[in-house]
Formats: structure tokens, C-alpha cells, sequence
């Protein structure tokens, strides 16, 4: 996971334009009937009858338009928003949701609460680019809180400035603040990093093996020119493990976050450059 800068890219016309205008008709809807979106919540519903609410109608077409998704592919790389493998050869990835736009459960034992972040459904600041598995299997409509009580209630307001996900947004924090590496192993620093980590699976055990093989190479690289420091191999040894690890660091790489925090006091002797995206 490593950070994406949304605000170096223009936000694609779609969402500016045919996505307001839903964003507009969808908001008035609620406004109208407000029960008819609402599910009961534990703070509410009185009897073991809950109430069946009905979903937006929200236009993948404008969401996951080839303008936006093509955008984020761009922008992340071709890389998934939370695993940060690259993708795009093997599959074509979904344009996922941070705060999810038909409903929510704050963990896999919570109900599904209606309605879900529908005003957000095409604002550019709520969509990433990710694996199906991440955002199908693992994420899907979880956005767990710090603090349940500061959950957004859109029959009050839209403001979401109080909540606290425990869900990392690689979008408007570096996930370094929150993660770290221990060899192919990512690691917490915080809460929000044990939540991301857990609930999206970061360490499973094929995406792991991937990080793994890419690991490998660049440690027997470093082992190779330790062994050569001081001895007449010592320059060509560097260069070779120096060129390697320029090359996946580079923006275009994957999992460039565990390199950064398995090889830190290489990059800083070799002067490699810190590049976010």
C-alpha cells in the first residue's frame, strides 16, 4: 500500500457533470422519503423486525466509466489501492468505494445498514482502483469507525468531517503512518494499520508468496555486496544491487513500500530518490 496523490490528475469530466446530476437525484429522493432508504439500527429499531430499505439507483456506467477507471489505473499505477500488486495483465479490476455507497456494517458480525455514503458515489474523493479479491471478498461494504457514535447521519447532515475510519485511505494519508514491513510481512503501527491489515488480509498467503519472490532476488543482491564490501567485487556488486532496488522502488513497481522499509539505510546511502507515486 503506498500513497496516491489524487490531486495531481484532473477529475474526470463525468463526475463533474452526469455525476452530479444523479448525485442531485438521488439526494432529493431521500430527502423526500427518508424512511423508504433507511434500515433500522441498533440505536433505533425497537422490535426483532427489521426494516427492508430500498438501495439507490447508482449508474456503474458514470462511476466505473473508462475516463475514471482508466484514470485511477493511471494514477495508481496498474497497481490495487490496498494489496499493491499490479493487476491489470490478469484481470480488470474494480473501481472501488472507500466509504461504501449502498450500505455499511462496521465489522463481518454487524448488521448491513441502509443507507449507505450514496452522495459519494461519484465524487472522485471517494473512488480507488483495486484487485477483486480485496475489494470483493475482504472489503465489500465494511467501513468500520474508532467511534461508532460519530458515524455520518444523513438524515441530519452529510458531513463525514468527525468520522475516524479504521480503514486506511491510501488516497488522503501515507500509509507509512500506519504500516511497516518485517522482510515480506506487513506489520501495524497503529489501529487503523491492525484493522486494514486484518480485515483485508494483507499478509494471505499467495499475495505474501508474491511479495516473496519479488523479496528474494533483491536480498541475495544486498548478502552478495555486504560480502563484497572492502574486496575488489565491492563496486560491481553495488551497482548491481543498487540498479536492482532503483528498479522497485521505481512509480510503475509494486510493492514498493516493503522495499522502502526492509532497505531504508541502502536507499539513503545510494541517494535513491522518494517517489510517492
Amino acid at each position: 500500500m503506498k500513497y496516491i496523490d489524487k490531486s495531481s490528475v484532473p477529475i474526470p469530466n463525468i463526475l463533474t457533470t452526469r455525476g452530479v446530476e444523479e448525485t442531485k437525484k438521488n439526494t432529493a429522493k431521500y430527502k423526500a422519503n427518508k424512511a423508504k432508504y433507511t434500515s433500522d439500527t441498533p440505536a433505533t429499531r425497537t422490535t426483532k423486525k427489521y426494516t427492508v430499505a430500498d438501495s439507490f439507483n447508482i449508474d456503474e456506467k458514470i462511476y466505473g466509466h473508462d475516463d475514471v477507471k482508466n484514470a485511477l489505473i493511471n494514477l495508481q499505477k496498474k497497481c490495487c489501492c490496498f494489496c499493491e500488486s499490479r493487476i491489470t495483465h490478469i484481470s480488470s479490476g474494480d473501481v472501488e468505494h472507500f466509504r461504501p455507497k449502498q450500505g455499511y456494517s462496521q465489522d463481518n458480525s454487524d448488521m448491513f445498514h441502509k443507507p449507505g455514503y450514496f452522495w459519494l458515489a461519484y465524487d472522485w474523493s471517494n473512488l480507488l482502483f483495486a484487485c477483486e479479491r480485496c475489494n470483493r471478498r475482504y472489503k465489500k461494504n465494511l467501513f468500520p469507525l474508532k467511534n461508532t457514535a460519530n458515524r455520518c447521519n444523513p438524515r441530519r447532515s452529510f458531513n463525514i468531517s468527525k468520522e475516524k475510519p479504521l480503514f486506511i485511505d491510501p488516497s488522503k494519508v501515507d500509509p507509512a503512518i500506519h504500516i511497516t514491513f518485517r522482510k515480506t510481512t506487513v506489520t501495524h503501527k497503529t489501529q487503523e494499520g491492525d484493522i486494514t491489515i486484518r480485515e483485508l488480509d494483507l499478509n494471505r498467503g499467495d499475495l505474501e508468496e508474491m511479495r516473496r519472490d519479488s523479496y528474494t532476488a533483491i536480498e541475495a543482491l544486498m548478502n552478495i555486496y555486504e560480502r563484497d564490501r572492502g574486496t575488489p567485487n565491492e563496486t560491481d556488486s553495488k551497482t548491481k544491487f543498487r540498479d536492482a532496488l532503483n528498479e522497485k522502488l521505481n512509480k510503475t513497481a509494486q510493492y514498493t513500500m516493503m522495499f522502502r522499509c526492509n532497505f531504508e539505510n541502502y536507499i539513503q546511502e545510494f541517494g535513491i530518490p522518494q517517489i510517492r507515486n
